[in-house]
């Protein structure tokens, strides 16, 4: 497996650079019938990032829960009435 790009001499057609890809070590994409290295920048997210991630997908969850069960009713010796309706996603 060749790990250097080797410059083509004439644009590649899709059908070659799969074929071409499936010897190479990385990834590459085709721009205008070039291959180029696949380039992924993004890192990793901070431990609070995903904290606040992971409870606005659990609160989320729950108030699509609550939300099929149907409205909530709370009763006080005046009256009954609907529980109020909370932030939804």
């Amino acid at each position: 497996m060749s790990s250097t790009l080797e410059k083509p001499q004439r644009k590649m057609t899709v059908e070659e650079f799969f074929e071409w890809q499936l010897g190479q070590d990385m990834n590459y994409e085709l721009v205008e019938g070039v291959p180029v290295p696949t380039v992924k920048a993004m890192t990793g997210a901070s431990r609070r990032h995903d904290t606040v991630t992971v409870n606005a997908i659990a609160f989320c969850i729950s108030s699509s829960e609550a939300r099929a069960a149907g409205p909530a009713r709370r009763t006080s010796r005046s009256a009954r009435f609907a529980a109020p309706a909370g932030p939804t996603c």
